[in-house]
This record gives structure tokens, sequence and C-alpha cells, in this order.
């Protein structure tokens, strides 16, 4: 455990808490947060997340847009949570399949990573759970809560115990957000 992973992971609760409250400032704060978990997956030698990190940068860029354009057009401050449609659901779990296996392929033929094909997985799954808590689907909480108590599993055997303690922690505070986000759900 270094004091740039003490940073990583005071930086990331952060903002998954200002998230969880809806607040806009999650955004500009995750961008910072997942900018250091970029570095730290790659000296773990965790190229998808590694990767996954720099598309979070470009997900959060687009969050933190679509969050103030809703903000501009409502004066009530309040978020606006939707509901996902089942034809959604399908086709994101489709594309996610089969960005999966693209991704455990590209990460076991080009990388001496340890765990490709469940990389691949984790980040590609995280990959919609971004989208989708851009676009303000309340599932998204449902994806968080998924993966995060994967990620905790994987780095608790990985030996980065403070980081698996990072996503127990992101796994409470995904129960959080779900519960705060169904207060304001548009049915």
């Amino acid at each position: 455990m270094s004091s740039f992973e003490i940073l990583a992971v005071t930086i990331n609760l952060l903002g998954i808490c200002l998230t969880a409250r809806g607040l806009w400032l999650g955004w500009p704060v995750g961008i910072v947060a997942v900018s250091l978990y970029a570095i730290l997956f790659y000296q773990w030698h965790l190229y998808g997340d590694t990767v996954l990190q720099c598309i979070f940068v470009i997900l959060q860029i687009y969050g933190w847009i679509q969050w103030f354009k809703t903000r501009q057009s409502d004066l009530s401050n309040k978020i606006h949570i939707q509901k996902i449609s089942h034809s959604v659901v399908i086709i994101s779990f489709l594309l996610c399949v089969i960005i999966s296996i693209a991704i455990g392929l590209i990460l076991s033929w080009y990388t001496n990573d340890s765990i490709p094909y469940i990389d691949a997985m984790l980040t590609s799954i995280s990959i919609f759970g971004s989208i989708f808590t851009a676009k303000k689907y309340i599932e998204c909480w449902y994806i968080w809560i998924f993966v995060d108590i994967l990620y905790m599993v994987l780095f608790f055997l990985k030996g980065f115990y403070l980081t698996s303690i990072l996503y127990g922690l992101f796994t409470i505070m995904s129960f959080y957000g779900l519960s705060h986000w169904k207060k304001y759900r548009i049915n």
C-alpha cells in the first residue's frame, strides 16, 4: 500500500459520495480519481482496467456535460432519474458480451495480464455502468453493486487490500445511490 494508492482511494471516495448525492462536482473529482487509478492499474499490470480508467475520463466529461445540460434546463436543481427500457437492456447485454470477448482476446494475446477475460468482463460492464450513470438510468446502481463486489474480491485476491476496501465502500455507496436516486425517479 503506497501513499499514491491512499490518495487515489481518498479522491475516489469523495467522487462517489458527490455522485451518489446527485452533485455535479462528482464528475470533475471523478476525472482526477480515475486518472490516478489509471496509473496504479498500469503499475499492477491490469491493462484492461488501465484502458477502462482512460475511457472513464472521457465518460466523466460526457456525464458532466449531460448533467450540466439537464440542470440548465431545469431550475429546480433536481436530478431526473429514468428507468431503462427492456430493449436497451438486451442490446447493452449483448454488446457487453461481445466487447468482453474482444477485449479478453486482445489482452490475452498482447499483454501479460494475469486474468485477461475477467479484466475484460469487468471493463466492459463498467463502461455500460458509466454510460447508464451519465444517462441517469436508475439501473446503473445495480450494475455498480454487481461490478464493485467482483472488483472487491479481485483486488483482495491480488493483494491490493486498500483498493479492495475501496470497492467494498463503493458497493455500500452504490446501495446509498440507488436509494437516493429512487426519490427522483420519473416513472
